[in-house]
């Protein structure tokens, strides 16, 4: 491969850094609720890391962003798996399995648009770069 060859960014929207204490959580059907740390989210959607329980769970097709510290949360946020993959982490023990998640939203209403600009513009950490 060349030493010029440059990586192509395929997304439609900057990415931000997500604040300490941002997380996601996914509503299973019947009583299942997974809760996730936002890594980094967008106009077009989001990805956080999650504790694998071995329970069988189903792609999320509806989340909440939550951040506690600023009494924010935004609910039932219709979402698309795009990934959801293993990652290492040193920092756990070889039993406990980190999953990474990323999902496009899908269809927000007005209102949740307007609720995702407030969190990206006032409380993301800077931009990602690609």
């Amino acid at each position: 491969m060349s030493a010029n060859l440059k990586i192509i960014d395929r997304r439609k929207h900057k990415r931000f850094q997500a604040p300490d204490g941002a997380f996601t959580i996914l509503l299973q059907e019947p009583h299942l609720t997974l809760l996730g740390k936002i890594l980094d989210i967008s106009r077009g959607g989001l990805s956080f890391r999650y504790l694998d329980c071995k329970k069988e769970v189903s792609a999320p097709s509806k989340v909440g962003i939550v951040l506690h510290s600023r009494n924010f949360y935004l609910h039932n946020i219709p979402v698309k798996t795009v990934s959801n993959i293993e990652v290492m982490d040193k920092k756990t023990s070889s039993s406990e399995v980190i999953m990474r998640c990323s999902v496009h939203f899908a269809g927000l209403n007005t209102e949740q648009k307007i609720e995702l600009e407030n969190f990206i513009r006032n409380y993301t950490t800077g931009v990602l770069k690609a």
